[in-house]
């Protein structure tokens, strides 16, 4: 075990990657239908927020992220041999890490945000260090049907991961408006494109809805919000699994509750919110997260999106510490709240939830 801020990295690599980042991902402008979230050219957040300036970016690369990050090739570990077979009317959430789940509903295998590299960003050596690693080895996946992508940032779309799920299980990839190109690049073509609100009907039972969040997109200094980003609510009947993606707190987590009715599960962001003043513009702390899980009017809440990647200033421990320390504060249910290791499994029968 070692504690290190960045093992096999340097600050000054990750310094490089941002300027290369800026010339290196550009985006085709494609038109789509105004709205109040696409201006003609960009798309953009109802509620406006500033992004943060570049000096602030670099300079947070370079000193402001936790010094006290323990990085551990360990976790819970699923193999072939212990995947469980699933009946039609089971539900089951796997974190595997960060941002990436595998929902199992439906007699259908969903995984979100999918990262299996041990770094992030635009260079396979450069950016981020995985700390902990995926909580199912990528050869013991079950059959992938669906890939669910939030947004285009680089902890979030890992193409070298992308296109190992491509060529493995050719599953179909829904993404939000703007991200068709970038994976066609790639050799990805079996992909969905929806708007906030659009659906996918899978088959007569099983839906996927495109829903808000309020986030931002690029991958480099040209394509600023080229690309649209999201949340998803994937419906088996009248059972409700919701993917926050990457978000703020906002009102768009009312909308969703009063669009599409409560939620039976959220997979809910927790980590990269320090420093607030900047942070908490387009991620949620865990106090905002309880507060979304309130608002979706939500069944259990499952924290995502802390202690793999040291994106940010908090330490590896703290999302968790102050998760708990919301939920005692307001006098919720621990049972609500099901805090996963990596690679632990989630298991219930759909009749055992209503």
């Amino acid at each position: 075990m070692n504690t290190l801020l960045l093992p096999n990295s340097s600050t000054y690599s990750l310094l490089l990657t941002l300027f290369l980042s800026l010339f290196f991902s550009s985006c085709h402008t494609q038109e789509y239908k105004l709205s109040d979230h696409y201006d003609g050219t960009k798309f953009h957040n109802p509620k406006p927020v500033e992004p943060p300036s570049f000096f602030f970016v670099a300079n947070h690369i370079l000193f402001g992220r936790s010094k006290e990050w323990v990085y551990e090739k360990k976790g819970t570990l699923i193999s072939h041999s212990n995947m469980p077979n699933l009946r039609k009317k089971d539900v089951s959430i796997t974190w595997i890490g960060h941002a990436t789940t595998l929902i199992q509903i439906g007699g259908y295998n969903f995984v979100t945000d999918p990262v299996w590299s041990e770094t992030v960003g635009l260079l396979s050596f450069f950016g981020p260090n995985r700390a902990i690693r995926p909580g199912i080895p990528f050869q013991s996946l079950p059959k992938i049907d669906f890939v669910l992508i939030s947004h285009d940032h680089y902890d979030h779309t890992d193409i070298p991961t992308l296109k190992k799920l491509k060529n493995e299980f050719d599953p179909v990839f829904i993404v939000p408006l703007g991200m068709l190109e970038l994976l066609a690049e790639h050799g990805i073509t079996r992909t969905l494109e929806l708007d906030w609100w659009n659906t996918h009907q899978v088959d007569k039972d099983v839906q996927v809805h495109l829903t808000p969040a309020q986030h931002n997109s690029g991958r480099g200094l040209f394509d600023r919000n080229k690309r649209l980003w999201g949340s998803y609510v994937i419906q088996f009947q009248k059972f409700k699994v919701f993917f926050a993606g990457d978000t703020a707190y906002e009102e768009h987590f009312k909308q969703i509750n009063s669009r599409m009715g409560k939620m039976d599960l959220s997979i809910l962001p927790i980590g990269a919110y320090e420093p607030e003043q900047e942070m908490r513009k387009f991620h949620t702390s865990p106090q905002d997260s309880v507060q979304a899980f309130m608002d979706l009017e939500s069944k259990f809440m499952f924290p995502m999106h802390y202690a793999t990647f040291n994106l940010t200033a908090e330490n590896q421990t703290k999302p968790i510490d102050d998760l708990k320390r919301e939920i005692n504060k307001l006098k919720l249910s621990e049972n609500q709240f099901i805090i996963l290791k990596t690679g632990e499994l989630w298991q219930k029968s759909l009749k055992d939830l209503r």
